[in-house]
């Protein structure tokens, strides 16, 4: 019988800088045990891709002559 769990990590985590790309999944005992088997880690890879970001422009009015409102957009990632 198993029981436990593995201790997973890589570096891409939430509140980190973390821009697109490749980072190492980090694959350890953890509490894993088990009287019968002994264990091989392997090692993987989290894939971050860039996310679609639409910059949408706020219309405006002003009357002629004065000067311009401020300009002003809402991004929405998606």
């Amino acid at each position: 019988m198993v029981s436990g769990s593995a201790a997973l990590s890589t570096t891409a985590t939430t509140g980190s800088p973390v821009v697109a790309g490749g980072y190492p999944i980090t694959a350890a005992q953890g509490t894993l045990a088990a009287a019968n088997y002994s264990f091989a880690f392997q090692n993987g890879t989290l894939t971050v891709t860039a996310a679609a970001l639409t910059v949408t422009v706020d219309s405006k009015t002003k009357a002629y002559g004065t000067v311009n409102p401020p300009l002003t957009l809402t991004l929405t990632a998606s």
